[in-house]
């Protein structure tokens, strides 16, 4: 799910794309957002309020994205439980 919304002490987060019954994240990470050294410091707090509720944030950037696919897919799958399966269902908006 897209920018799925995660409520931690007040604050809402949006991970890229989530697998809320999972608790697992994506996040994208584009060069561009950390020209600002105070944004690398918010990017952490993130992290670690997410992870504090039990939440699991992959991250990735662009070398992830145009690589090697199976490597990206691997990083994914290692942050499931054990037999772990899910189906990947389009949202309606997106047909």
């Amino acid at each position: 799910m897209a920018q799925h919304p995660v409520q931690v002490r007040g604050k809402w987060y949006f991970p890229d794309l989530a697998w809320p019954a999972l608790c697992l994240g994506v996040e994208f990470d584009g060069a561009v957002k950390y020209t600002d050294p105070g944004t690398l410091y918010q990017e952490k707090l993130r992290q670690e309020h997410l992870a504090g509720t039990g939440w699991r944030l992959v991250r990735v950037g662009w070398n992830d994205l145009r690589g090697d696919d199976a490597a990206l897919t691997t990083r994914l799958l290692q942050c499931l439980p054990p037999g772990t399966a899910f189906e990947l269902t389009p949202r309606a908006w997106m047909r």
